[in-house]
């Protein structure tokens, strides 16, 4: 008599069947779990409340519990409510009688498990997804590649592996912040995926690099076509805070059986390929050759280096004389960091820089080349050079630092160098990234009396809102148009067009890589305010410049090497 009001108050969802399984009592928490009446149960088969194939599972637990009672017997079955929607519960059940010709009947309790299943069903995708892209993880993506792989032998197919990295994504979560970093991550994942077939893998591997998978491939063709649909979807705009910015990839390939035969093999070749298209410019691809892993390696051993160059004082700065067209005079230096590395001697900066860039090394060593350059500045101007003027590259990463401005601030009152004897580099990137952050930081600059120039103008987006925008002082036109003058009209005309516009808006240009008389020539001709090439003079330590240019003021007019 005591079972009657349990039966009736628990929450524990509760019925009393015969020993065929047919309910012949339910309580209130079952009505509540399964959405049906007492009546709409009461008279039913309880097998006929499990969905599909756990249907006959269920009446062979019945029978069985019912013709040999023994202890509580459970199941996890799927039971359908009346609203259609499949519920996990276990079912459990247990004879009121302790031998069989005495079964009265059973007691059917059943166990809520959507919890549980939810929690489970969402251990198994993280397990084996990115939660933020809802592409296939490291891990998942590893697994599709064997079974690829053994699939390409069987069939004598080819397959490659295709390794994406978002290049400098740490500088443009600095800048945007981490919600529009995941929102860039989320539209390139998705265009990725537009470009590729159904039976393609796309993953997310570890932070901006993905990875591709795809196989079933007769010949290199189907590689290049599927290639060049995905990088035509990345290459358009992105539109972040209704701006666009246009975000570079690099992309490393892999070939199946050329280029390896086990998963982890073509993913390190595609990654391999992958770094090396990285130091070839914008949205640059590469194919594995033999010889990478071996680059990787010394890039390594490269890497591992830096990180122990600044504190054991192996950087230098160079500078490269910037002169007067008319007279020949310096009017400036250019700082260049150099890097003598203990056993390969000095390392070329388009080898190093990159590096420093990646690792993020740049801060530290970008603070030390500034912090050198205004001291030296500062000194060859009390030696009897007062008008000297000290350029300076800034990376993109360095000047979107939150203490830029102070540590300049820092920097002139240190060594003493006023503010507009101080000229920053920085390229067009920078600009690209509009942001509230870099409007402040290029204002507060300004008003430190610092001169801005944009580097390398004509080679990026050349985005004449830039310079109405922007509080710039000068340009300086890329090597690569003055290399081509005179001889190619293309080159001329941009040349000219650029120092056209600069007069026009009281900007000063600075030609870089003047290597011949000709160049020098037409660029005095169009009065260009100031040249840098070898044809002045080449980078040089700090203590070759004074002798330099005493010749060069001893000398005016004669514009030639010294």
């Amino acid at each position: 008599m005591l079972f009657e009001p349990f039966f009736r108050q628990t929450s524990i969802a509760m019925a009393l069947l015969d020993s065929r399984g047919i309910i012949t009592a339910c309580n209130p928490a079952l009505e509540t779990l399964l959405g049906f009446s007492a009546g709409e149960l009461h008279g039913r088969p309880l097998f006929e409340l499990v969905d599909g194939e756990g249907s006959p599972s269920c009446r062979r637990l019945i029978h069985n519990v019912a013709t040999a009672p023994a202890l509580p017997v459970s199941l996890g079955l799927y039971w359908t409510c009346k609203n259609g929607r499949l519920l996990p519960g276990d079912l459990t059940l247990l004879s009121t009688g302790k031998e069989p010709a005495k079964s009265e009947g059973l007691i059917a309790t059943i166990e809520d498990r959507s919890e549980s299943k939810g929690a489970e069903a969402r251990l198994a995708y993280l397990t084996n997804f990115d939660p933020l892209t809802g592409l296939a993880n490291d891990l998942l993506f590893r697994d599709r590649l064997k079974q690829a792989l053994s699939r390409s032998r069987r069939e004598a197919s080819m397959a490659a592996v295709l390794v994406f990295n978002l290049k400098h994504f740490k500088d443009f979560n600095h800048s945007f912040g981490l919600a529009i970093g995941d929102r860039l991550l989320k539209e390139v994942a998705s265009r990725i995926s537009c470009g590729v077939r159904q039976s393609d893998t796309v993953a997310r591997l570890s932070g901006a690099k993905f990875a591709l998978l795809i196989e079933g491939l007769s010949e290199m063709a189907g590689v290049t076509h599927l290639l060049r649909k995905v990088r035509e979807g990345l290459s358009a705009p992105f539109l972040v805070e209704e701006q666009e910015v246009f975000p570079s990839t690099s992309v490393g390939i892999a070939l199946f059986p050329d280029d390896g035969n086990q998963p982890e093999e073509l993913i390190r070749n595609a990654e391999s390929a992958m770094y090396r298209a990285g130091l070839s410019g914008r949205n640059s691809y590469q194919f594995y050759t033999e010889g990478m892993n071996s680059q990787a390696r010394q890039r390594l051993r490269l890497e591992s280096a830096l990180y122990r160059a600044l504190e054991r004082n192996e950087f230098e700065v160079y500078y490269q004389p910037q002169i007067d067209p008319a007279s020949g005079a310096p009017l400036g230096v250019e700082a260049l960091l150099r890097w003598n590395h203990p056993d390969r001697g000095v390392v070329g900066p388009d080898e190093f820089i990159p590096l420093l860039e990646e690792t993020g090394l740049i801060i530290a060593a970008g603070e030390w080349v500034l912090r050198t350059a205004c001291a030296q500045g500062r000194t060859w101007q009390d030696e009897g050079f007062p008008g000297l003027r000290v350029a300076v590259n800034i990376s993109a990463r360095q000047f979107l630092e939150k203490n830029f401005v102070a540590l300049l601030q820092e920097i002139l009152k240190e060594t003493g160098l006023k503010a507009d004897s101080l000229d920053l580099e920085i390229t067009e990137s920078v600009l690209m990234q509009e942001s509230e952050r870099l409007t402040g930081t290029l204002c507060a600059i300004a008003l430190l009396g610092i001169h801005i120039s944009i580097d390398d103008f004509g080679t990026g987006y050349s985005s004449l809102a830039y310079l109405k925008r922007f509080p710039v002082n000068g340009l300086k036109i890329d090597r690569s148009f003055i290399q081509g003058i005179p001889e190619n009209r293309d080159d001329m005309a941009i040349a000219f067009a650029i120092l056209s516009l600069a007069g026009n808006l009281g900007l000063r240009v600075t030609a870089e890589g003047v290597e011949t008389e000709a160049q020098f020539g037409l660029l005095n001709t169009w009065r260009c305010q100031q040249l840098q090439g070898y044809l002045f003079g080449r980078p040089m330590p700090a203590d070759r410049f004074p002798s330099w240019a005493m010749k060069a003021l001893a000398t005016p007019g004669d514009y030639r090497p010294i």
